[in-house]
C-alpha cells in the first residue's frame, strides 16, 4: 500500500498541480498585500483629513474594521503560500526561485507591521478615543513560517533538520535519493 501511495504522489501530474498551486498562492498574495496596502492609504488619508469628528471616527472605524480582515486574509495567504512550497520541497520539486518568493513575502510583511504600528501611533496623535488593534502575533506565525519554508528551501530538506530527511522516489516509489543530515552517515 505505501509504495502504491508513493508512486501515486510522485506522478508529474500531481507534482505539475503542486507547482500551479505555488504559483496561484504567489498571486493570491500579492492580490491580497496590494489591498492591504490600498487600504492603508484610505485610513492615512482619512486620518489626515479636518475636522476629525465623530462621524469620521466612525468611518474610520468601519474602514479599520475593513482593513483588519484584509490583513488576516493576507496572513492567511502568506501562510498558504509557504505550505504550497513546503508540500513542493516534500515531493523534491522545489524550484530554487521559491526561496527569494517566501523571502519577498517576509519583507513585505515586516514592512506592513510597521506600517501597522506607525497608523496606530497617528491615530493615537489624532483621535485619543479611538484604538487601533494590533494584532501583531499572528503577523510573526506567518513570518515564522515563510523563513521555516525559505530555510528548508535554501537547505534542500523539509521540516527540522534534526528530526527529518528528503527522499526522492523513482517511478517505481523506490528511494532513488537521500537528503538531510543522517544521509551523509
Amino acid at each position: 500500500m505505501e509504495e502504491n501511495h508513493a508512486g501515486v504522489i510522485r506522478k508529474p501530474v500531481f507534482v505539475a498541480r503542486v507547482a500551479d498551486f505555488c504559483v496561484q498562492a504567489e498571486a493570491s498574495w500579492r492580490a491580497a498585500i496590494d489591498a492591504v496596502g490600498a487600504l492603508r492609504g484610505r485610513l492615512q488619508s482619512q486620518l489626515a483629513l479636518e475636522p476629525f469628528d465623530a462621524s469620521a471616527a466612525a468611518d474610520w472605524a468601519a474602514l479599520w474594521q475593513e482593513y483588519e480582515s484584509r490583513r488576516r486574509l493576507a496572513r492567511c495567504a502568506a501562510r498558504m503560500l509557504a505550505g504550497w512550497h513546503a508540500l513542493r520541497l516534500a515531493l523534491g520539486e522545489a524550484a530554487p526561485s521559491a526561496a527569494a518568493v517566501l523571502r519577498g513575502a517576509m519583507e513585505s510583511l515586516r514592512a506592513a507591521v510597521e506600517a501597522d504600528a506607525a497608523l496606530g501611533r497617528a491615530l493615537q496623535a489624532r483621535a485619543l478615543g479611538l484604538a487601533a488593534p494590533l494584532d501583531k502575533e499572528a503577523a510573526l506565525v506567518a513570518l515564522g513560517e515563510l523563513l521555516h519554508t525559505a530555510q528548508a528551501i535554501d537547505a534542500g530538506f523539509a521540516g527540522e533538520p534534526e528530526l527529518q530527511l528528503l527522499l526522492r522516489l523513482d517511478a517505481l516509489g523506490r528511494v532513488a535519493d537521500v537528503r538531510g543530515p543522517l544521509a551523509a552517515d
